[in-house]
């Protein structure tokens, strides 16, 4: 019998506004995760989006970083700028447990 361990299957919600100079910023940190975690992320500018997705997370600033599970329950956020590591860290932890 093979012991199987299957990955969770997780995505990024990256929430940021054109304007927003951090996000400029957090945008090559978030482009960075994808290509090393083979992760998938949807991109939601949050200036011209529909207001339901920032209502449901509660999204009052950006660059917002949300990790869900495939039916988009949140798992961790990050407010702000953050590092490439710690991103990667926790999708690592997350993707274990």
């Amino acid at each position: 019998m093979f012991n199987t361990h299957e990955r969770k299957t997780m995505r990024l919600l990256y929430f940021s506004q054109p304007t927003c100079p951090p996000c400029r910023l957090m945008s090559a940190v978030v482009d960075n995760v994808i290509i090393k975690m083979q992760i998938s992320v949807d991109l939601i500018n949050a200036a011209d989006h529909e207001q339901k997705d920032r209502t449901k997370y509660n999204v009052t600033g950006t660059p917002t970083v949300i990790l869900v599970d495939d039916k988009y329950n949140e798992l961790h956020r990050w407010v702000g700028l953050t590092t490439e590591d710690k991103l990667i860290n926790k999708i690592k932890e997350l993707s274990n447990g």
